[in-house]
């Protein structure tokens, strides 16, 4: 179980390439962004490591969105 929900964050994590922005709207921008953080924050916290979420391309550019 623990592999397929990896895989979806990891998806999820992929939906914010090119320019860090979510591709539904802005709205759907900061709603997936938070519910990804938390998501990313228990990993960090429970397993001590992102399982690679954190190299997903448009992770890094995730927010960044806001500022264009």
């Amino acid at each position: 179980m623990l592999e397929n929900v990896l895989k979806s964050l990891y998806k999820g994590a992929e939906l914010f390439f090119p320019n860090g922005g979510y591709y539904e709207s802005v709205m759907y921008t900061d709603y997936m962004w938070q519910n990804l953080t938390i998501a990313v924050d228990a990993l960090f916290n429970a397993c001590s490591t992102d399982y690679g979420l954190g190299s997903a391309p448009g992770f890094t550019d995730g927010g960044d969105y806001f500022t264009h």
